[in-house]
């Protein structure tokens, strides 16, 4: 019997015991538990930006092709070398308009030859006219036979100039249709040497000129630049037109802006099979965007340093040139402003996040979060917590406990 009571006791002890650690380690429970935790952070304010590194160069954003025109004439001379700058206005070449001035010459004797014999059969048309009007009418008194003479040869002299003057109208109207050819003709070779001399319409650099006169004859870099950046085939996928790229030169040591404005859906090279391919996108700079990177104790220092004075012109150097190699820095996605914590201080349990939170009682408790953009060891926090919550930096101590 005594024996009976001492299993029954130590069945109840070994239940509350039982009970007890499943509290204890059931999650959610509400069961206190003592824990002892060293390192907290508080959930602070920033941003979290995915980004990855690539490599640029500093290229023309379009090219001006000037291109020679055999039926304009010969090549007279050129007026430009490579690698002049130029601007929009600037002579680059002109034709040789010899033959042209010849042609001209013959259409302005043939246009005076013309315009002379219109002016000949104009005053011979008036003088008809003033004949005809003169001319005696039919008379139809049958009682006079003198005037019925008199009248036969009227109407004989009066038909003759009739038709003398339709004759002459004809040759004016055949003038005037030739004058009109050789005007348009004269107008037309006076363009053409009007434009014998050709010049630029934009602003650039010449870069190419082909004396043999194949097409393109001239070719001209514009002084607008953009960044060609080249992509690995995983970078492809993250990379859209419109994302921001942070520049950076180490010549200058300056920072730009730029957004991506095209992206080469074919590799720069031949695919084949094994090769990693490489892809290319262009990044148009944005206006007023570089920042001077070196700090204010440097500059005194260069200040102190040298003995010569920094004048406009190389100051004006920490412009890109064409070909200006930059490291680029392109900016997948971004959040801004946003309560961050590490990556680290958060477990995942069924899907779910969660990080352990020590509220104003001191009381430890598991609070479940969403976060949004994890990038290199930070996570956005898009609810669960706000600024300045307690939570512990190791939760897989806690969960040791």
């Amino acid at each position: 019997m005594k024996k009976r009571g001492y299993y029954i006791v130590a069945a109840i002890a070994i239940l509350f015991i039982g009970v007890n650690l499943y509290l204890l380690f059931k999650e959610d429970s509400k069961a206190e538990r003592t824990v002892y935790v060293n390192e907290w952070s508080r959930v602070e304010g920033g941003d979290v930006i995915q980004t990855f590194e690539t490599e640029g160069v500093a290229l023309p954003d379009s090219e001006q092709y000037v291109y020679f025109d055999g039926q304009q004439g010969n090549m007279a001379s050129f007026f430009v070398e490579e690698g002049d700058v130029i601007t929009a206005g600037t002579p680059l070449f002109s034709y040789d308009t010899k033959e042209l001035e010849e042609q001209k010459a013959a259409v302005e004797i043939e246009t005076e030859r013309l315009q002379d014999e219109l002016k000949s059969i104009g005053l011979k048309i008036s003088e008809l006219k003033k004949i005809d009007n003169k001319a005696p009418s039919r008379n139809n008194n049958a009682q006079n036979s003198e005037v019925t003479v008199v009248v036969d040869i009227s109407a004989i002299v009066k038909s003759n100039i009739e038709e003398s003057i339709v004759v002459a109208e004809a040759e004016e109207r055949k003038l005037e249709a030739e004058l009109t050819v050789a005007k348009k003709k004269l107008a037309q070779l006076n363009e053409r040497i009007g434009n014998a001399t050709v010049y630029s319409e934009a602003d650039g650099q010449i870069i190419r000129i082909n004396e043999e006169l194949t097409a393109p004859v001239i070719t001209i870099a514009s002084d607008n630049l953009v960044i060609e950046g080249i992509l690995s085939e995983q970078q492809m996928k993250d990379v859209n037109v419109g994302q921001k790229v942070k520049l950076f030169s180490a010549l200058h040591m300056q920072s730009y802006s730029a957004v991506i404005s095209k992206i080469n859906q074919y590799p720069k090279e031949a695919p084949s099979v094994g090769a990693e391919p490489i892809y290319s996108f262009m990044a148009t700079l944005e206006e007023e965007t570089a920042e001077d990177d070196l700090e204010s104790d440097e500059i005194e220092e260069v200040s102190e340093d040298s003995s010569e004075q920094l004048d406009e012109k190389e100051i004006e150097e920490d412009n890109l040139f064409i070909g200006s190699n930059l490291e680029m820095n392109v900016i997948v996605e971004e959040a801004i402003a946003v309560p961050i914590i590490s990556s680290d201080s958060a477990l995942s349990a069924s899907g779910k996040k969660y990080v352990y939170k020590l509220t104003a009682n001191g009381v430890i408790e598991r609070q479940e979060i969403k976060v949004g953009l994890t990038f290199e060891g930070d996570s956005e926090v898009k609810s669960g917590l706000i600024f300045n919550d307690v939570i512990a930096t190791n939760p897989k101590a806690i969960q040791r406990n």
